[in-house]
C-alpha cells in the first residue's frame, strides 16, 4: 500500500524515501500511462531480480554503484534504464 502524500513529501525532504515506497506511490497516485506503469513495474522486479534492495533509500538508488549493476545485469539498454528512472523522479516531482 503506498503511503500518503504528507508521509511522501516528510520523507522524501528526509532522504528516507525508499525505492519501494517511491515506485507504489508513483503507481497509485502519479496517474502513469499504461506504458509508464509497464516499464515502472519492470524496474520493481528488475531491483529484485538483481538482488537489490527495493527498500534502499531513493537517494542511494541514484549512486553510480546501483546504476551499473541494474545497467550490467539489465536485458534493457543504458539508455532504457535511465527513461525509466526519470519516468519514475517525474511521475514523483522529485
Amino acid at each position: 500500500m503506498a503511503i500518503d502524500a504528507i508521509e511522501f513529501g516528510k520523507k522524501a525532504q528526509a532522504g528516507t524515501l525508499t525505492v519501494e515506497e517511491a515506485i507504489s506511490y508513483a503507481l497509485t497516485y502519479g496517474n502513469p500511462t499504461k506504458s509508464a506503469r509497464s516499464r515502472i513495474k519492470a524496474l520493481r522486479s528488475g531491483f529484485k531480480n538483481m538482488g537489490l534492495d527495493i527498500n534502499m533509500p531513493f537517494q542511494i538508488s541514484r549512486t553510480q554503484q546501483t546504476w551499473d549493476c541494474l545497467i550490467e545485469n539489465s536485458a534493457q539498454t543504458n539508455q532504457t534504464v535511465l527513461a525509466t528512472f526519470r519516468l519514475l523522479r517525474r511521475l514523483l516531482i522529485l
